[in-house]
């Protein structure tokens, strides 16, 4: 609920009591406790350190912005939706950053299948 109330927020984050408002919008019963335990866990490495906080500006934001992005695609519904249930924001990260290299050697290869076979010498 959190990673996804996030993905809703600004990219340069948010305080506390917008995401709480947030997620109790759509779960009203949302515990308080709650969000401040996890977003402590969402913070600490075993989970990926998927977010971050500022204590100059009191924001909670994705300590990457492709963190944010993606969560941002799997909100939306798609044709066929992919069941993906991350057991350990560590496991999060490894996806994102596993589609951030399937991205580039795609358009490497793309990049690779452009360049001109014409510089060979014919017999």
């Amino acid at each position: 609920m959190i990673v996804k109330a996030m993905a809703d927020m600004p990219q340069e984050g948010t305080i506390y009591s917008t995401i709480l408002e947030h997620i109790q919008k759509r779960h009203s019963d949302y515990p308080q406790g709650n969000l401040t335990t996890y977003l402590g866990e969402l913070q600490s490495e075993d989970r990926g350190a998927i977010l971050r906080f500022d204590e100059n500006s009191g924001f909670y934001s994705f300590s990457n912005p492709f963190y944010r992005a993606y969560s941002q695609i799997m909100k939306t519904k798609p044709v066929v939706q992919p069941k993906l249930k991350f057991k350990s924001g560590k496991e999060f990260q490894r996806t994102v950053q596993q589609l951030l290299a399937a991205t580039q050697d795609y358009h490497d290869a793309k990049l690779r299948s452009t360049t001109k076979t014409d510089d060979i010498t014919k017999p």
